[in-house]
């Protein structure tokens, strides 16, 4: 049987302790309905994570005992970034979750010259995040960034490894394997404009395209989070 996973900041070295953040005893009590005697894993969101096991509940806490702690194998061997321009909130909330599903290590909402929408809460994107890294059997949790100009965005670019910018405009190339850091720009619904493009050719970044199709920014964003995640 699968054992539900948790991901929350707690010293996993001990061998008892009481689980006392909130919305983690509600999740554990009220909703899954966890029994003593019964079983989880939790993670500290460093890569490190142990068997627990539920000892006892009191009113705001749970009394747990901790296993062996053991690395998490799980997380990509590239740390890739995604830079994604702020589509509808519904979209881009599906952007973050899939992004995280796949091992994406950070999430940057950006503003380009086509951006429409820019209603986002940070504070839900957090949830999502956090759930999502917790389904997938992640180890850490994707940093998600508030949202930030694009210039802005090429500054941050520029401090890594690699950087690839997605567009119908771009070249058909492979990313080749060997990569230990690198970045994606995903654009607004209709793209980057030309003077954009001029700023990231400008900063040497590769234009890449995915295909003849024009996808929705969604899609675009998923499968570039994968390409950067797992070059070839």
């Amino acid at each position: 049987m699968k054992l539900h996973r948790f991901i929350t900041s707690i010293d996993l070295n001990k061998k008892h302790i009481g689980l006392d953040q909130k919305d983690l005893v509600h999740q554990i009590r009220n909703v899954l309905k966890l029994k003593v005697g019964e079983f989880f894993i939790l993670g500290n969101g460093e890569e490190l994570e142990t068997i627990a096991r539920i000892e006892s509940f009191e009113k705001n806490k749970i009394n747990l005992s901790l296993g062996e702690v053991m690395q998490n194998k799980n997380e990509p061997k590239v740390k890739s970034h995604l830079f994604c321009s702020v589509l509808k909130k519904e979209n881009f909330e599906w952007v973050v979750e899939k992004a995280t599903e796949i091992g994406i290590s950070s999430i940057t909402p950006i503003i380009a010259t086509r951006t429409v929408k820019t209603n986002l809460s940070h504070e839900r994107l957090l949830k999502i995040t956090k759930e999502a890294a917790e389904q997938s059997g992640r180890g850490i949790i994707p940093k998600i960034n508030e949202i930030i100009p694009l210039k802005d965005a090429i500054i941050e670019a520029q401090k890594l490894e690699h950087v690839i910018v997605f567009d119908l405009r771009g070249k058909q190339i492979e990313i080749k394997d060997g990569i230990k850091e690198i970045a994606g720009f995903i654009g607004p619904e209709g793209g980057f404009d030309d003077e954009e493009l001029l700023l990231f050719q400008g900063e040497g970044f590769k234009i890449i395209n995915l295909g003849p199709l024009t996808m929705r920014g969604e899609t675009s964003a998923a499968i570039a989070s994968y390409l950067i995640t797992y070059p070839k």
